[in-house]
């Protein structure tokens, strides 16, 4: 059926077409997709005066896919619709459907149908329309002259539109253009004429084309061929089967400096290096006689004696009898690759900054060790050494003076190991090294001590000279050598002697730094039990199992109560009433301490609104560890927590915080310091005296108040350098105009002797023990000065 549509079509065309008319001329338009004049032969039907009554209101609708225009009209589902050449079958098969005009669209012929019209065809309104015409992707429609009623109208349609959209027409649509007629005989004749005189040429031409083509590409091939050898960048060399040379491309003598009249006759054996023995060209050439070919790596000397390494194929060319008559080398300089390559190396096996092996080259290095450990039957140390006091000098001098300091500390190590032995950096101020061959544990003690020595040295970093000491962990492999590790576990991988020597490290730490502990099971065994414990603490704080204790500070002259410390304990479900001594240091340098920290201010504020509104105001000062005052949020945490008790006055806050912690960063102490006295708080310097009590830490560090320690205060009534040191501390904060305050005043003899001194605030057990919260209202209340505290004093009158 689609053949027999196509047929009928091409008839219709081919009936309808101006070609066929002898002496007509044509005119044609180009129009506007959608535009009105496509309906052009709707128009001319109707100035005829058909339709008249029907007088039906032409719209264009999408066409729906599956959905046949024809069947609706003849359904009476529509009144008239839109068809391509189906319209044709239809009329064959008897079907009522006539033709309201012929519409050019996307096909050659389109209709738009009107039921019962009258007219069976669009020929017989005497228009001629040729639907297709060569310039269909432009939209294109044909009309021919002979029916002056659709030019007219072509006019009048063209005449009625705004201007604009008719010079669109005119200018970007080609306009209305006259193309004069042929006669159709005439072309057919030309045309066949054309024809015959192209087969006779095309065969001609075909013969001719392909022998031309056979030589031009044996021609392309040899051209192809020498301008690949000229031009590629690998050098080649080409020599007979007595491997003399015979040829040479420019990249060879670009490579090896050698020209093409210096090689020619000569042997490849003139770019030897001497860093290759016979045996080495011997295996080359048995494996070019056995595969036939070899590649690999080669050192060979240039011209200029210049040593460099060749990247090198050499493969033998055989005739069809399988003998050997040439030799074909090409050869790339990858010395600049090997070189990049050995830096790559560089970048990723050792430390940018002291030149020593990083982590991954320690991995390597530590599995040979293991396995000359055991084959040599000996022992073998793995240090793990860290700085103390690195962070400060980096914090003071600046990252610049750190690096330098690093890199002094890593030669001086690598210096005063042996030659076998290993060093590596971890990242920081960590260091790990390797001892080998070890007789016994006490051979690796002399170079600990040394270790130890020489780190201790100051160096200088420009004009100052800045001194750290090491903290060293050691673990033994194999564990099970020597009575000295009879009781360490079995130490079979990198990482658990890694591991062990860490550990030992932390051990050296705590017993006071600038020393070196040898890994064992006690070691672990403790290790475990802080890990626990720090466990144990973290369930006691979600539990709510801490409480605070208030222990009250007086002033002696003025005989009344101006405050209380807030004081820790731990209420332990099994073990009692805990003191902070027996569970704080567990969580030094702990994220823990910074939870607690953060705890221990908000239950205080809670607790001075409480007194607040009963009518009691006190100034309450706690203790704060150095890691949460130098945490980042820890400012704007303490401005969070004023916002929740607003009734708070910050100035009735006091945090102190201990000498020693405080200098660890004097900068960032003293700025957070600053900031959080911008919120009103005041700061008191807890167990002053016990530290390195620096006058130029009094100057950076803006504290309130000096809180003498204790262990002073006790003993100072029998020991005159104890009532020296209270007598000194009392003077300087005098001079610095600061407040001092006493603790551990246990008598009223303490307190005698300190107002005497002009120490008048103190707090301690001769005043009242730490109480809890509940209790400090009642003993605020009744508590009354001692008299002898109220008699005059030579300080006090002065």
């Amino acid at each position: 059926m689609p053949f027999f549509r196509l047929i009928t079509l091409l008839c219709l065309a081919l009936s309808s077409s101006p070609l066929l008319a002898e002496s007509a001329e044509q005119v044609s338009l180009q129009l506007k997709w959608l535009h009105p004049f496509q309906f052009a032969g709707y128009y001319a039907a109707k100035e005829k005066g058909f339709y008249a009554e029907e007088n039906p209101d032409v719209t264009i609708r999408e066409r729906i896919p599956g959905i046949s225009n024809i069947e609706q009209v003849l359904k009476n589902e529509y009144q008239y619709g839109v068809a391509d050449t189906s319209l044709l079958e239809q009329c064959l098969n008897g079907k009522p459907v006539v033709v309201l005009a012929s519409i050019f669209q996307h096909s050659p012929l389109v209709y738009l149908t009107l039921k019962d019209s009258g007219i069976v065809s669009p020929y017989e309104l005497n228009l001629s329309f040729s639907g297709d015409t060569g310039y269909k992707k432009w939209h294109r429609m044909a009309a021919t002259k002979v029916n002056p009623e659709l030019i007219a109208l072509l006019v009048k349609v063209l005449a009625n539109i705004p201007l604009s959209e008719k010079e669109t027409i005119q200018n970007r649509w080609m306009s209305l253009k006259y193309e004069p007629g042929l006669k159709t005989k005439t072309l057919l004749l030309y045309a066949a004429a054309a024809v015959l005189l192209l087969v006779i040429i095309v065969g001609w031409n075909m013969r001719l084309q392909r022998e031309i083509s056979t030589r031009k590409q044996v021609e392309e091939a040899q051209r192809m061929a020498a301008n690949v050898f000229s031009s590629i960048q690998e050098g080649i060399l080409i020599t007979d089967a007595r491997r003399t040379i015979i040829d040479l491309n420019p990249a060879f003598t670009r490579i090896t400096g050698y020209s093409r009249d210096e090689v020619l006759g000569k042997t490849p054996s003139l770019l030897k290096s001497g860093l290759h023995d016979d045996r080495y060209y011997e295996a080359m050439w048995q494996a070019i006689n056995r595969q036939g070919y070899w590649r690999g790596e080669i050192w060979n000397r240039k011209k200029s004696g210049e040593i460099f390494t060749e990247w090198l194929t050499i493969s033998a060319v055989a005739d069809k009898q399988g003998k050997i008559t040439h030799y074909i080398g090409t050869s790339s300089d990858i010395t600049q690759l090997k070189e990049q390559e050995r830096k790559l190396q560089l970048i990723a096996h050792y430390d940018p900054l002291t030149g020593v092996p990083n982590r991954i080259l320690l991995a390597d290095r530590m599995h040979l060790a293991l396995a000359q450990t055991k084959r040599d039957n000996c022992l073998m140390a793995v240090g793990y050494l860290d700085l103390d006091g690195f962070k400060p000098v980096n914090d003071t001098l600046g990252h610049e003076a750190g690096d330098q300091l690093l890199i002094e500390v890593a030669l001086r190590i690598k210096n005063a190991l042996r030659e076998g032995d290993t060093i590596a950096r971890l990242g920081g101020d960590e260091f790990v090294f390797l001892l080998l061959g070890l007789e016994k544990v006490e051979d690796c003690e002399i170079t600990l001590h040394r270790l130890l020595q020489v780190i201790s040295e100051p160096v200088a970093i420009g004009s100052q000279a800045v001194s750290v000491s090491a903290s060293i962990g050691i673990s033994i492999f194999p564990g099970d050598c020597t009575d000295a590790v009879a009781s360490t576990e079995d130490n079979t991988d990198p990482d658990t002697l890694l591991r062990h020597a860490d550990q030992a490290m932390y051990k050296a730490k705590l017993e006071g730094k600038n020393c070196f502990h040898i890994y064992n099971l006690e070691l672990d065994r403790q290790l475990h039990a802080h890990r626990e414990a720090l466990n144990r603490i973290e369930q006691a704080f979600e539990n709510e199992e801490f409480e605070l204790f208030f222990q009250p500070k007086v002033d002696m002259q003025q005989g009344n109560v101006f405050g209380a410390e807030a004081l820790i304990r731990w209420r332990h479900p099994e073990r009692g009433l805990l003191m902070p001594g027996d569970f704080l240091p567990l969580l030094e340098s702990h994220v823990i301490a910074i939870k607690l920290d953060a705890w221990v201010i908000d239950t205080a504020l809670q607790h001075m609104a409480h007194w607040q509104h009963q009518g009691l105001q006190l100034q309450i000062s706690v203790n704060i560890t150095a890691k949460s005052l130098q945490s980042e949020d820890f400012v704007i945490q303490l401005y969070y927590a004023f916002e929740r008790y607003p009734s708070v006055k910050p100035a009735h806050f006091e945090m102190e915080i201990l000498e020693t912690q405080a200098i660890i960063n004097l900068s960032l102490t003293s700025q957070v310091i600053k900031d959080c006295q911008a919120l009103g708080v005041q700061f008191a310097l807890d167990d002053f005296g016990t530290g390195y009590s620096s006058l130029s830490y009094l100057k950076h560090l803006p504290v309130e108040t000096l809180k003498i320690d204790q262990s002073f205060v006790r003993d100072m009534l029998e020991d005159e350098d104890d009532l020296a040191i209270v007598q000194g501390v009392t003077g300087l904060a005098e001079s610095f105009r600061r407040q001092v305050i006493a603790e551990g005043v246990e008598s009223i003899e303490h307190g005698i002797a300190l107002l005497q001194m002009g120490c008048y605030h103190a707090q301690g057990y001769g005043i009242a023990k730490p109480m809890p919260a509940s209790d400090l209202a009642d003993w605020v209340k009744e508590w009354q000065v001692p008299a002898e505290w109220e008699k005059p004093h030579p300080s006090a009158t002065a």
